[in-house]
């Protein structure tokens, strides 16, 4: 196994993650950046692994106050997910709810909405031509509630993401038959 097998990058990244849960900030912040840069360079910057050590990395340095740079990675995570997945899938959504909620948290207010907006734009022109399915038509009404909703905080913010995995899951494979 070599320093950038497929399994050690899986590790690192899941060690970058344990830090952060941990509140070791500025050593998530290290090991994220060394993920990343591995898995772009063996498995590109769109894979999965790669875009979720990218939001780890931006929940990071959300954490430590580097704002703008924060901004930036959850743009690119987002932008990434949207390119990989559909708009409804739940990487997608999960990342559009994580730089709406950042969005927010900086008094972006504006910027949120106009990304809510476009997500359910996205979702609409991507089925237009299958018919708003249940999944699909849930997926919107969920950006919606996320219009309305106050900022939450990073704690808040991951308890309803792992909710929302949970349910859209179900919903996958509800839509699957």
């Amino acid at each position: 196994m070599g320093s950038d097998s497929p399994q050690l990058l899986d590790l690192y990244g899941r060690l970058a993650w344990s830090v952060l849960y941990r509140g070791g900030f500025e050593e998530s912040e290290v090991l994220f950046r060394t993920t990343i840069k591995r898995h772009s360079k063996v498995q590109g910057e769109r894979h999965r692994d790669a875009l979720s050590s990218a939001e780890g990395l931006a929940i990071t340095l959300e954490q430590l106050g580097n704002i703008d740079e924060a901004a930036c990675w959850y743009e690119k995570v987002y932008f990434g997910n949207l390119e990989r997945f559909p708009p409804e899938s739940v990487q997608t959504l999960s990342a559009c709810y994580g730089l709406g909620q950042f969005y927010q948290s900086q008094s972006r207010y504006d910027d949120a909405l106009n990304l809510y907006h476009d997500h359910i734009r996205q979702i609409r022109k991507m089925q237009e031509a299958k018919g708003l399915r249940y999944g699909v038509q849930l997926a919107i009404t969920t950006v919606e509630q996320w219009m309305r909703a106050k900022p939450d905080s990073f704690g808040t913010r991951d308890w309803f993401l792992r909710h929302f995995r949970k349910n859209a899951e179900i919903l996958e494979e509800d839509t699957n038959v």
